[in-house]
């Protein structure tokens, strides 16, 4: 049986775009914005999406700001591929996550890596041009600086979907930055009750 989606490609989805289509229900994925903390010099950081896409052009000594599994993972690979890695974590510990598993495995490899430097417990406080200034004192020489310091909802775009029909849902990580498996429950779910 041919499905009645019809599914737009390339074009930006605003309110007077979605009331032309006069739904019943609207669903809301618009997805996360990066956390940008307020850092003096921040603007000279690669955001780790941005990285992942130009991972060639990261140069040879490396800080990566924010140790969640984004941070951890990217660093990783990083080390791989021969860089200089610092590895920079405000809280207590790394990549915390609910999968016991994932934590074992992020662990035992970053224990493996060759050239990985872990700072936990310290926040960066400068980024110039070849140095990231942590707390404590420290001071880390740094080709590219990278920010992966996690997502955040973007209420502002959510917000500008409401009133439209009374039957308005959001999902996934325009609701909460989460994995996959919550977003495709939560889209999943959401369809079926809608």
């Amino acid at each position: 049986r041919k499905s009645e989606i019809k599914v737009i490609l390339n074009t930006e989805a605003d309110k007077t775009l979605i009331k032309s289509f006069e739904p019943d229900v609207v669903i809301i994925a618009v997805g996360a914005i990066p956390v940008i903390p307020e850092i003096n010099g921040i603007e000279k950081a690669v955001l780790a999406v941005d990285a992942y896409k130009n991972i060639q052009s990261i140069g040879k000594r490396v800080c990566i700001i924010g140790g969640g599994t984004i941070g951890c993972e990217l660093a990783l690979e990083l080390d791989e591929k021969g860089h200089e890695v610092t590895l920079v974590e405000g809280g207590n510990k790394l990549h915390r996550q609910d999968n016991q598993l994932l934590d074992l495995a992020l662990d035992e490899h970053l224990n493996q890596a060759r050239s990985i430097t872990v700072y936990k417990n310290t926040l960066c406080q400068k980024i110039d041009d070849e140095n990231v200034y942590l707390s404590g004192d420290v001071c880390v020489s740094a080709d590219t600086v990278i920010l992966a310091t996690g997502l955040k909802a973007d209420q502002k775009q959510v917000e500008g979907f409401y009133g439209i029909t009374p039957r308005t849902f959001t999902i996934g990580d325009c609701v909460r930055s989460a994995k996959i498996k919550e977003a495709t429950e939560s889209a999943y779910f959401t369809a079926l009750n809608a």
